[in-house]
């Protein structure tokens, strides 16, 4: 049975305000090792830490403790660290992958599964997978992201709104994680749940640091490289290694990259002020042309830009959404000669 990277989230309020309860109820999403993402007010209530954080994972309640939190304006995130002896950190086929939106297409179908009040009952605090769409834009001037949800609960009744405990569920689109839930906002009838995007807090040094220390190499890796969700249908599968020797392929990339001059050229090539450019690289095989290509996508996107490498099962209908990015963007192709079409 694969682990689920859902998890319900408490914390104990010994210094509740009257009317509210005693213990704060939320959703997190497991990112690697013992870190967990989620809302911040579920853990940091009066924009103080609690001391007594759970997180219950299925198999039982386990101790955790905030390592990191911002809650100031729009942004609400946080990070436990599950602290607790019985804990088993569990493994996942595929990697954790972040993302962003850079077009404004409408539409962008988007999930997110959480432990809300709506599907709670005296035993057990179940799960309910919203479904829906991001429209980029809309939120704007905040920063953020709205979903619209297809299959919300009914309206905020005299005990609040029914989406309560769902704040802190992980947003995906396309598999990609874009955001962290935290608000069922006034005036939509529940259909709408406001997400912060994973952009706001993954520039921060101090948030990159605590992925690094506390949730594994796989995530640490690629905590600053965000990929574009409305390219995600033109990249290249990367398929895993089936034997030793796979490990040896350029989108697998186990070994650190060996710098070359090449490498810096390119970089100032992506930063030349023309609007647009082609840059044609070519040598004898087995140069690490590709290998080249794929750290040069990885650095650009590290820097904000996005980048693909174009699968060859990319459509024309397809390709044409790249002239809707609003952001620098690098797309590369390989064996590009056997591409005209795609050129």
């Amino acid at each position: 049975m694969m682990a689920r990277r859902e998890v319900e989230v408490y914390g104990r309020w010994p210094d509740h305000p009257p009317g509210r309860a005693g213990w704060t109820c939320g959703s997190g999403y497991l990112l690697g090792g013992r870190l967990v993402l989620t809302a911040a007010h579920v853990v940091c209530p009066a924009e103080t830490p609690l001391a007594m954080v759970r997180v219950g994972d299925g198999s039982g309640l386990h101790a955790a403790t905030v390592v990191w939190q911002r809650y100031d304006g729009d942004v609400d995130v946080a990070l436990l660290q599950v602290s607790g002896p019985g804990w088993v950190a569990p493994v996942w086929r595929q990697p954790l992958r972040w993302g962003r939106l850079v077009t404004n297409r409408a539409g962008q179908g988007c999930e997110a599964v959480g432990f809300p009040t709506v599907v709670a009952t005296p035993q057990r605090r179940d799960s309910h997978h919203a479904t829906g769409e991001i429209n980029p834009g809309s939120l704007i001037q905040a920063g953020l992201y709205a979903m619209e949800v297809s299959n919300p609960p009914v309206g905020p009744g005299p005990a609040g709104s029914w989406w309560a405990g769902m704040s802190g569920a992980a947003a995906l689109c396309r598999g990609l994680l874009v955001g962290v839930v935290t608000t069922d906002p006034g005036g939509f009838d529940s259909r709408r749940l406001v997400t912060v995007p994973v952009t706001r807090v993954l520039d921060d040094p101090t948030f990159r640091e605590v992925l690094a220390r506390c949730s594994g190499t796989a995530v640490a890796l690629e905590a600053t490289v965000v990929e574009p969700v409305e390219l995600a249908g033109l990249a290249e599968q990367v398929r895993a290694a089936r034997s030793p020797a796979g490990l040896l392929r350029a989108d697998i990339a186990r070994t650190p990259f060996r710098d070359r001059p090449e490498l810096a050229e390119l970089i100032d090539w992506c930063h030349d002020p023309a609007w647009s450019a082609v840059r044609l690289v070519a040598g004898p095989g087995g140069q690490g042309k590709t290998r080249l290509a794929r750290y040069l996508a990885h650095q650009m996107a590290g820097r904000g830009w996005a980048a693909v490498m174009l699968g060859e099962q990319a459509s024309t209908e397809q390709i044409a959404v790249l002239a809707e990015v609003r952001v620098p963007s690098l797309v590369v192709l390989d064996y590009a000669e056997a591409r005209a079409e795609q050129l």
